[in-house]
């Protein structure tokens, strides 16, 4: 005799005479059946109605049942409980740790490969330091990556013994705050110059497809919010405060087609994009020799009405390997230049996006003060009566028989790929968060205390320290990219902080199984999109240099890890209670 047949043998029955008999032994039989497959597949019970309408009887009669064959809810939830007590997940072989960035690791493979090991072997620093060059980058690496503001944020990691952040940086511990601050201000200038002239080519040597190549450059104002006394830096707008601070201005060339950063130059506040853009193509020009790039010397620009200069735009021209795209600024006598234009030579205009139908686009020329040569300009004209802005010009030396109007018009749009990256770089990799270019130096007051003053100096260590965690935040917004590149559609073009929201900011578990360096990632919505990723990795067996050269795998958990509390638990004891909030 089955359990469930001695189970129901043990009922008894009551009829009443006089009345037909519905509750039956098959009926009886039925309930119990259903009410133990729900305990053992599901841990709950169904309700005494749905029973009912499954059986044809009352809700009374139902529970009837179900008590007198001992089934009662709260000893079932109990029973799977305890039995599920002792079925808590633990990790094979030798646990390492748990951490909440193990989504970390998925970096890995795309950063060994890699310039930034080979190139820190180069590193050099003032004084002597038991910390790897390696050790150092990684932290800032890490650092940028999850977005932390100021390196003191990462001694909160390292109170909490997170030794998952560690191993990621080839440490046992995470570094200090003070370490970091001495070693970045302490690094040697040309040790710095050959780190980032190999880093840089590395992200410009793609050579993009033909007209393709057009890299947009821009400044970018960092401010430093001091109340000492000389300042060393020189005062500016910053716009993100509305009013002048000490500051300095980051140049960062953009390559629109690969979507990448490929330089740095950093220059003092009073430094205009008009007077830096000579710097800025030598640089990209440099990068791309180291890079052995096809073409180094040829250089498309797209730049914005910063750059609107009679002299530079004459020594583009004039240097013959410089294709430009520039705004114009729409002065008096620019104006009437024209306005002066036939109106025979306009055609209506409606590009992609665009919702104004009184647009019309014409080619024509300005002459400029200090510019001995026309400059060849695409006018967009806005027909729409009472408009603020009615004319949209764009200088170019590019012919109109190799870039149209409605083309030029088209290509310098894309410039916006670089404002939209810029702000995520600032926002989700807080790429304005930079050391002070300045050193506090404490001197003797009148009592002969050693305080604080506030003198400062701004020597040349400090400006080469604060370069190198710049270039580092922007190579960091390169290596994520890089990873969402090699997800595929639709994570190529997705955002940063997107991206280290989604895969990289995940909690797992570190062990050590089979001499390998497992990586095991809680389950989470959306780790199907990690599948190829983690494929590659694991078939490539690749070694991590910074760990010995442990071979590193990684695999998605199949359940959740550890006990979840049941349901009904948490509804009988957190929610049994509760009231709604009383409203004033």
């Amino acid at each position: 005799m089955s359990t469930v047949d001695r189970i129901i043998s043990s009922v008894k029955t009551k009829r009443r005479p006089g009345r037909p008999r519905l509750r039956t032994q098959a009926k009886e039989r039925e309930i119990i059946r259903r009410c133990v497959k729900a305990a053992i597949t599901t841990g709950e019970l169904p309700s005494d109605v749905e029973l009912g309408q499954a059986v044809g009887l009352g809700e009374r009669s139902v529970r009837g049942i179900r008590l007198d064959a001992g089934l009662n809810r709260w000893h079932i939830a109990a029973w799977i409980q305890e039995r599920d007590k002792d079925a808590v997940a633990t990790p094979e072989g030798d646990f390492l740790c748990v951490t909440p960035y193990a989504g970390l690791w998925l970096l890995a493979p795309v950063i060994i490969r890699s310039a930034l090991l080979p190139a820190a072997r180069g590193l050099a620093w003032t004084s002597k330091t038991g910390v790897d060059a390696w050790q150092w980058l990684l932290t800032v690496v890490m650092w940028a990556v999850l977005g932390f503001r100021r390196f003191f944020h990462l001694d909160d990691m390292r109170h909490q013994a997170d030794l998952g952040l560690a191993l990621f940086t080839g440490r046992l511990r995470l570094l200090v705050d003070s370490t970091v601050w001495r070693l970045t201000h302490t690094i040697k200038p040309e040790s710095v110059a050959a780190f980032y002239l190999q880093t840089a080519s590395a992200a410009a040597s793609l050579e993009a497809p033909k007209g393709e190549g057009w890299i947009s450059m821009d400044e970018h104002v960092v401010g430093f919010f001091t109340k000492l006394k000389p300042r060393p830096l020189g005062k500016t707008r910053v716009p993100t405060r509305g009013r002048a601070y000490p500051a300095i201005r980051l140049y960062a060339p953009f390559h629109l087609w690969s979507g990448r950063f490929i330089g740095l130059v950093v220059t003092e506040a009073k430094r205009a994009l008009s007077q830096v853009l000579p710097t800025l193509i030598a640089e990209v020009r440099r990068v791309r020799r180291q890079a052995g790039h096809p073409s180094p010397k040829q250089v498309d620009v797209i730049v914005d009405r910063g750059a609107y200069k009679g002299e530079l735009f004459e020594q583009l021209i004039e240097d013959g390997a410089v294709r430009f795209i520039a705004m114009a600024r729409g002065t008096q006598k620019n104006v009437r230049q024209w306005e002066a234009v036939p109106e025979d030579n306009f055609t209506p205009y409606h590009p992609e996006g665009e919702k104004n139908p009184n647009l019309k686009i014409a080619d024509a020329e300005t002459r400029i003060s200090k510019c001995r040569h026309p400059l060849r300009t695409v006018l967009i004209r806005d027909d729409t009566p009472d408009t603020r802005q009615r004319w949209r010009a764009l200088f170019s030396n590019v012919s109109s028989e190799t870039m149209p109007p409605d083309e030029v018009d088209a290509t310098y749009r894309h410039r916006q790929w670089h404002e939209s990256s810029f702000a995520e770089l600032d926002h989700d990799l807080s790429g304005k968060c930079l050391p002070k270019p300045y050193r506090l130096i404490r001197e003797l007051n009148h009592q002969g205390e050693r305080r604080k003053t506030v003198a400062t100096t701004l020597p040349a260590e400090t400006m080469t320290g604060l370069k190198m965690v710049a270039w580092l935040r922007h190579w960091s917004f390169n290596l994520v990219k890089d990873f969402g590149k090699e997800l595929g559609d639709p994570y190529a073009n997705m955002h940063v902080g997107t991206l280290v929201r989604k895969f990289i900011t995940r909690p797992g578990w570190l062990r050590l199984k089979d001499d390998k360096l497992c990586v095991t990632l809680f389950p989470f919505t959306g780790s199907e999109a990690l599948d190829s990723w983690i494929r590659h990795i694991n078939h490539q067996q690749i070694a991590i240099p910074w760990l010995g050269n442990i071979v590193l795998q990684v695999e998605i958990a199949q359940q959740p890890v550890g006990l979840a509390a049941n349901p009904r638990l948490v509804r009988r004891t957190v929610f049994a209670n509760s009231i709604p909030p009383t409203v004033p």
